[in-house]
């Protein structure tokens, strides 16, 4: 008996371990207009009931209760022999600043925009005195300049936040991004 017991139970956990799990989909937003940033060298698609505003080849977007904020910035002019992980800590650590912020970025990893391979990182920390979790990225562009991204989900009480309804947005509005520059 204890032996047939054995057998049974190996024989479940290996059939557990061949069921894929389901995974939980995030539904994909819809986003609305299509907004060129001349300056910046790009496009993209605004998600809905965000606001937005252009200056030169910059976008500060924000949700109705400015607790969830995405960044877009094209830099189309060459930026020499700066690497793409600097330019981010620079951007980032700017923007950490200006909110009496601090952050911690993850390992590199790799993200595609507009069919061009660059960096991506996880980002943790406060700012304007409440906890965040958020993305970076970042592609080179021809030109010799880069585009970069940003999104922040503010913690206030709406803890993972950007894991439920931010990163979801800031990933459909990067896949709608194209660079308009010539190469």
């Amino acid at each position: 008996m204890r032996k047939l017991t054995l057998i049974v139970l190996v024989a479940f956990l290996a059939l557990s371990a061949c069921a894929s799990p389901v995974p939980s989909s995030t539904p994909v937003p819809t986003l609305g207009e299509t907004r060129d940033v001349t300056g910046g060298g790009f496009s993209f698609q605004i998600p809905p009931d965000y606001s937005a505003s252009v200056e030169g080849g910059r976008v500060d977007l924000s949700d109705k209760q400015g607790s969830l904020l995405l960044h877009l910035y094209g830099e189309p002019a060459d930026v020499g022999e700066t690497s793409l992980e600097k330019i981010v800590d620079s951007i980032v650590s700017e923007a950490m600043l200006r909110g009496n912020g601090v952050y911690e970025k993850s390992a590199v990893y790799t993200v595609t925009i507009a069919g061009v391979k660059g960096n991506g990182y996880d980002l943790i920390g406060t700012y304007f005195g409440a906890p965040f979790e958020g993305q970076a990225v970042i592609v080179p562009r021809k030109s010799g300049g880069f585009f970069f991204g940003m999104g922040l989900a503010l913690g206030q009480g709406e803890e993972g936040r950007w894991q439920k309804e931010g990163k979801a947005v800031f990933q459909a509005m990067l896949q709608t991004v194209q660079f308009t520059d010539k190469p």
